[in-house]
């Protein structure tokens, strides 16, 4: 087998105004057999995007890439066990069981790609053991993410996926559970050569009014919509059958604009519009 270490490596791109800087990243592979490259990165790790840094600590990251050829590869995956990551804007998450899945599929003539994500976040203030809460007043169990959809890059001539951006994602399937919400959310979204966002998705939902709560806390959803949105959501809840214990719920995404049927309930134009200005320069 032949293996590489390298210490301190920082990669920065001036084009993403991106960078990544690793304490020491280990490269295994069997020389009689070079399809499988394994990658071992121990922490901390630093990265950097825009203004905003962000620090991972914990267990090392362990990658297995796994090739077609010398320039393409077939599979990516990274797993880790426990790792917090922060960010230099008081953000801090302890995360377990972290999971990330990248395959790229020939499809209609265009290279896309599937991507697969799960994790258990925690309260990194209360933290918990193997997701179940200690006898602390206030501490919350553990949040569980899977994340799944096909990735459409842009059509353009940078051969860097992330260089790309994404131009749609469907057949995406997300799940959300905790003791307090449990959601589930299908649909497919894309952006329009103008840069605008357009979409449809299905949510459906055992506790619809702690993740409202939840929303209107963190500033999601504005405050003076919040009765014209709880009035949709009693009279979508209503129209259930009674032994249901869960409720769908139809949303649109039209120009930026998410809709709960004629109800504009959050305008998403920040966000696009930073994604474009990173990843969709023919638009400025």
């Amino acid at each position: 087998r032949l293996d590489v270490t390298i210490v301190n490596p920082q990669i920065t791109n001036k084009v993403t105004r991106t960078s990544i800087t690793a304490s020491v990243i280990q490269l295994l592979t069997l020389i009689y057999s070079d399809d499988l490259l394994i990658v071992t990165t121990k922490l901390p790790v630093e990265f950097s995007v825009n203004n905003t840094k962000f620090a991972v600590t914990g267990v090392p990251l362990k990658t297995s890439i796994r090739r077609n050829n010398e320039i393409t590869f077939a599979e990516v995956i990274t797993e880790a066990s426990s790792f917090i990551l922060e960010n230099n804007k008081g953000y801090s998450q302890k995360i377990e069981g972290f999971l990330l899945a990248f395959k790229p599929i020939q499809s209609d003539g265009r290279s896309k790609y599937q991507v697969h994500f799960s994790a258990k976040l925690l309260d990194r203030k209360n933290p918990l053991s193997s997701g179940v809460p200690r006898q602390t007043p206030g501490a919350r169990a553990a949040t569980e993410i899977t994340f799944s959809g096909l990735f459409v890059p842009n059509v353009n001539k940078s051969k860097n996926f992330l260089a790309k951006g994404i131009s749609a994602i469907s057949n995406i399937d997300i799940s959300i559970a905790n003791p307090s919400i449990d959601l589930s959310m299908t649909g497919d979204f894309e952006l329009s050569s103008e840069g605008n966002l357009y979409g449809s998705l299905k949510l459906e939902i055992k506790s619809w009014e702690a993740l409202l709560s939840r929303l209107v806390e963190n500033g999601m959803i504005e405050s003076d919509k919040l009765s014209a949105i709880r009035a949709g959501l009693i009279f979508i809840a209503s129209q259930a059958e009674a032994s249901a214990n869960s409720i769908t719920i139809p949303l649109f995404l039209k120009k930026n604009m998410l809709y709960l049927g004629p109800l504009k309930i959050a305008n998403l134009s920040y966000p696009v519009e930073l994604y474009n200005k990173e990843f969709n320069h023919s638009l400025y």
